[in-house]
């Protein structure tokens, strides 16, 4: 089964298109959690008026898009979440294929689809013409927070994974918005095999409250703000998980397909990074270890 996570705030003009698009799908093994967190319109009174035995009706008083996640996660039943923005649609066929790529791939953990853009701008974003296994870069992702991913309704994960990542009481504050970027590095800390497939598509619905379109760009001390804020989500998610640099940095060498300079990076921000790590200097060896034991394998392997 597939639980659609489909979180509202505010969105009376768009919630009741996106759930039908949802029901409309030609898989029938899914259900909708749709979480209404604390609308001030009449969104609320939207998703009640559908009556379909699907779809599950969660409201809970305003915390933002990351409680909203795991308030979704909590009460899904599926084995695989996909997750919908209230704005956004799902294109005919869209959950058949979803499920067609975690039955096909075994080891994907994390999968993210192509968006096509429509509303006050026409265009299909594609990451790669064909399916592609992306791999795992939690160590990159935890440090640098390396964005290998798409918008919240192309986004779908195992259940189990999501679990590991949600939820995250104490970051809740920071992420009211935006909170597909605690998903997607987090899916990447906590081990996700990551795929793309161009084979479908979600509707990405631009207008003018869009986070991430119309806005005026951050300012200096929004741009700190936002980025202690990854820092903190991203280190108690590998606290919960109880997930050591040198692990993910082995996860990521034996998984990763960005370059090299990428974990690199990832290792210079770790040394700077040295009065918050415990057993620092352990860590720090093991890591350069293992980066420096791979760069020497793959030298071996091109001659």
């Amino acid at each position: 089964m597939l639980s659609v996570v489909l979180t509202i705030y505010n969105y009376e003009q768009f919630v009741t298109e996106a759930i039908n698009s949802v029901l409309a799908q030609d898989f029938s093994d899914f259900e909708i959690i749709a979480v209404d967190d604390g609308s001030q319109d009449s969104s609320w009174e939207k998703i009640n008026m559908i009556r379909d035995p699907r779809l599950k009706c969660i409201q809970q008083k305003n915390n933002g898009q990351l409680s909203a996640f795991a308030t979704g996660i909590k009460h899904s039943c599926g084995d695989i979440i996909c997750f919908m923005d209230a704005d956004d649609l799902y294109p005919p066929g869209y959950l058949r294929t979803v499920n067609q790529c975690f039955q096909k791939y075994p080891d994907c953990g994390f999968l993210f689809t192509s968006v096509k853009y429509f509303g006050q701008k026409e265009e299909l974003c594609r990451l790669y013409e064909q399916t592609s296994r992306i791999g795992n870069h939690g160590f990159s992702a935890a440090l640098i927070h390396l964005w290998i991913g798409a918008p919240t309704s192309a986004c779908a994960v195992r259940t189990h994974f999501a679990k590991r990542i949600f939820p995250l009481k104490a970051c809740e504050a920071e992420w009211k918005t935006r909170a597909d970027d605690i998903l997607i590095w987090g899916a990447d800390i906590v081990g996700c095999m990551k795929y793309f497939t161009p084979e479908t598509f979600v509707l990405y619905r631009v207008h003018s409250n869009n986070c991430f379109f119309n806005k005026a760009q951050l300012t200096a001390i929004e741009k700190k703000k936002r980025s202690e804020a990854a820092v903190k989500a991203c280190w108690y998610i590998r606290r919960k998980n109880g997930l050591s640099l040198s692990s993910l940095c082995k996860k990521e060498i034996q998984n990763r397909t960005y370059p090299w300079r990428i974990t690199l990076l990832a290792y210079i921000k770790f040394l700077r990074s040295w009065q918050k790590e415990k057993h620092f200097l352990a860590e720090c060896l093991k890591c350069f270890l293992l980066i420096i034991k791979s760069i020497f394998a793959d030298k071996k392997i091109c001659k």
